[in-house]
C-alpha cells in the first residue's frame, strides 16, 4: 500500500505534558500517526506540530472506552472542585485497603473530633492512620486489634453530634 498517511495510528491522552507528551513523541518516532488528547489545546498543537506526520491535537474533557460490548467513560477529577473543609461524608470509617488492624484508638461511646486519629490498619507494609472526618460519638465498632479487614470494610461510625 502506498499512502501518504501511515498506516499506524495511536491515540494518547493526557499528551501535553510528561509521560503523555513523551508517550506521543516516542510513538511518532516509530512511525506512527498520533492522535493527542488533553485539556490544555494550545499545548498538544504545538506538540502535533512537532511531530508531523499527521498528527493531530484533540482538546477533550472526557474519553469514552469501548471493550467487549462496555462502553465506560473516563474523566480527569477535579480535585480543586471539592471542599474538604467542610465534608463529612455519612460518618462510615472504613478501610482504605486490605488489611491488618493494628490499633483501635477510640472506644465505643467515645467523644472525637474532626481530624482526631481513630484506629491503624497496616496494608501492605505501611501503615494508614484513619481520622474522624466529622466530630461526634463513636458507635458501632466492627473490628477488634488484630482483624483481616477488606477494602471497604466499615470498620466503625461517627454519629454526628445532634444527630
Amino acid at each position: 500500500m502506498t499512502s501518504s498517511t501511515p498506516d499506524k495510528v495511536a491515540v494518547v491522552t493526557g499528551a501535553s505534558s510528561g509521560i503523555g507528551a513523551a508517550t506521543a513523541r516516542a510513538l511518532a518516532a516509530d512511525g506512527y500517526r498520533v492522535a493527542l488528547l488533553a485539556r490544555r489545546l494550545d499545548r498538544i498543537t504545538t506538540l502535533a506540530d512537532e511531530l508531523g506526520n499527521g498528527s493531530i491535537a484533540i482538546e477533550a474533557d472526557a474519553i469514552y472506552v469501548l471493550r467487549h460490548g462496555r462502553q465506560t467513560v473516563v474523566r480527569q477529577a477535579d480535585a480543586g472542585a471539592a471542599d474538604h473543609d467542610h465534608a463529612d461524608g455519612d460518618g462510615q470509617i472504613r478501610a482504605p485497603m486490605h488489611g491488618k488492624v493494628l490499633a483501635l484508638l477510640v472506644a465505643e461511646g467515645d467523644q472525637v473530633e474532626k481530624g482526631q486519629r481513630l484506629a491503624i490498619v497496616e496494608a501492605m507494609k505501611m501503615e494508614h492512620a484513619l481520622t474522624a472526618r466529622r466530630s461526634g460519638r463513636v458507635t458501632g465498632i466492627a473490628v477488634s486489634v488484630g482483624s483481616q479487614v477488606a477494602e471497604g470494610a466499615r470498620l466503625m461510625t461517627i454519629e454526628a453530634s445532634g444527630d
